[in-house]
């Protein structure tokens, strides 16, 4: 069984608001402070972090000075395509000339950053690209702009991967890339080596999704580029500590990364609004450390053998086995 590097994004030490307490539930910290706080956390070994609103140009030198001081790595610079009125209309998809080429110059600018950062991996979630009612869209026009702006990023260095991120509402009640599969019709009409998905346990269980098989699917592409893991009640992204409420869900997604070799770090991507940061993230990384150890003790020829039978109540017998059932 494979020993999963583990990063976050920075954001869950940053401070969290909603928009009913916009004020914040804690401190809000600069990126130089929330990179401190995420170093207390034990087996944190990376950092995501967000172009241009977390790091960028002005802040580069402290932000790096600051990493290097916690031998935290950056795991991926995601682009911020979403958090301001500008791309309320979208951003990629936006029928504005001028912002769609804002979204591709930001996403020049993020790999530029990233390089400074010794960084392989940009993220997009195009989370304003999108609708909210029947007939608002023309669906053509949306995918080709989509596919055209990732194509202008993605050539500008095709060194660098770039994932894409996919969810199925909030903030627009429709996003564009809402589930795994148009993810791949994404990536395969794009055509680029270097351009593949991040797959997010939560916002694999709000699109109605096994996230297990979702790994196996993007695997079998060669587009599994990066991975966040959360939880959540299926209903809505709550982002909430890894192991919290799916437990067998997010210990055969654990146990499908181990068997289709994923190599790369799992990013915890949850939101403590309530809860103190430091101990939400040291919570994850020990369940995932957990459940990783669980999963050593599985009677894997007797899983297999249930499986080409396709015998559920076996394999629920093997997995409840380990679990102390």
């Amino acid at each position: 069984m494979a020993t999963f590097k583990v990063s976050s994004g920075l954001w869950v030490f940053a401070g969290t608001q909603d928009r009913y307490a916009t004020e914040g539930y804690g401190p809000q910290l600069s990126p130089e402070e929330a990179i401190e706080r995420a170093s207390k956390v034990e087996d944190l070994e990376g950092i995501e972090i967000h172009y241009p609103t977390t790091v960028n140009e002005k802040n580069l030198s402290s932000v790096k000075q600051k990493l290097d001081e916690n031998n935290l790595e950056v795991t991926s610079i995601n682009l911020d395509l979403w958090g301001s009125k500008k791309w309320k209309d979208g951003s990629l998809t936006s029928s504005e000339e001028d912002t769609r080429k804002e979204a591709v110059e930001i996403g020049k600018k993020a790999i530029k950053t990233a390089k400074e950062l010794d960084c392989e991996n940009i993220g997009i979630w195009p989370g304003q690209d999108g609708f909210d009612y029947p007939f608002q869209a023309d669906y053509k026009e949306l995918w080709e702009r989509e596919i055209e702006g990732i194509k202008k990023i993605a050539k500008f260095d095709e060194n660098m991967n770039i994932g894409i991120e996919y969810k199925p509402k909030e903030p627009r009640n429709y996003q564009l890339i809402s589930d795994v599969g148009k993810a791949l019709l994404l990536v395969k009409e794009i055509d680029l080596k270097n351009v593949g998905a991040v797959l997010d346990f939560g916002h694999a269980l709000n699109s109605g999704e096994t996230p297990g098989e979702s790994v196996y699917l993007l695997s079998r592409a060669n587009k599994l580029f990066n991975i966040h893991i959360n939880d959540n009640y299926r209903d809505w992204d709550d982002d909430m500590v890894v192991g919290s409420v799916n437990i067998r869900e997010t210990l055969e997604f654990l146990y499908y990364l181990d068997k289709v070799n994923y190599d790369g770090y799992i990013g915890l991507d949850q939101y403590p609004y309530r809860e103190d940061p430091v101990e939400a993230a040291e919570l994850s990384v020990k369940n995932i450390q957990t459940l990783t150890n669980i999963l050593e003790e599985i009677d894997k020829e007797e899983l297999e053998s249930a499986q080409h039978e396709q015998d559920a109540l076996r394999a629920m017998r093997n997995i409840l086995s380990i679990l102390g059932g």
